[in-house]
């Protein structure tokens, strides 16, 4: 089986098959997770722990800001 996936100039049906299985299931996977944790009524994540890093970075942003205008 090994010399039919490997072998130049030929389509390997075993991994075109894999390929296809994979992009169908992994969307329908996923939907049913979302659905499932809505139907537990499972809470989400917490917001994360870097809130105070994310609001000084927006701010050292927005006092750039002024570069940004002098630019052509």
């Amino acid at each position: 089986m090994f010399y039919f996936s490997t072998s130049p100039g030929t389509i390997s049906v075993h991994e075109l098959l894999i390929t296809i299985f994979l992009l169908i299931t992994a969307p329908i996977s996923a939907h049913m997770l979302i659905k499932t944790a809505l139907h537990h009524k499972i809470k989400a994540i917490p917001k994360t722990t870097g809130e105070q890093e994310l609001k000084r970075g927006q701010q050292q942003n927005s006092s750039r800001s002024h570069l940004k205008s002098n630019l052509p």
